[in-house]
C-alpha cells in the first residue's frame, strides 16, 4: 500500500469510527462559554476520546500510527527566546515527534 492510500484509509477509518477525536477544538470553548454546556464531556459520554495535548499509538490496517492532538498555534522551540511560543506546547510536539511511527496530529 503506498503512503498516500495508507494516510487516506486512515483518515477514512478515523471517519467511520470516530471513537477519538483529535483536540478540544474552539466550536467547544464557544459553547461552554455561550451555554455553559462542556461540549468535551458530551463527546466523552459518547465513547470518543479527546486528546487536547495528547497522544496514542493506535493501528490501522496492521499499520501502527500515532494520533495527536492539541488546541493552539504549534510554534517551533526557536520562538521560546521570543516567548511567542507557549513552553508546554514545544514539549508535546517534541516528544509526539519523537518516533519512526507515521504520524497525525489534529
Amino acid at each position: 500500500m503506498s503512503t498516500l492510500n495508507f494516510l487516506f484509509s486512515v483518515i477514512f477509518s478515523l471517519l467511520l469510527c470516530p471513537r477519538t477525536i483529535g483536540s478540544a477544538h474552539p466550536v467547544a470553548e464557544i459553547k461552554q462559554q455561550n451555554y455553559g454546556t462542556d461540549v468535551i464531556q458530551l463527546y466523552e459520554d459518547t465513547g470518543a476520546v479527546v486528546l487536547d495535548r495528547q497522544y496514542q499509538d493506535i493501528e490501522v490496517n496492521g499499520q501502527k500510527v500515532r494520533l495527536g492532538g492539541i488546541y493552539g498555534y504549534c510554534l517551533p522551540e526557536k520562538y521560546l527566546e521570543t516567548n511567542e511560543a507557549n513552553p508546554e506546547e514545544c514539549v508535546f510536539l517534541s516528544d509526539f515527534q519523537n518516533t519512526d511511527l507515521y504520524t497525525i496530529l489534529m
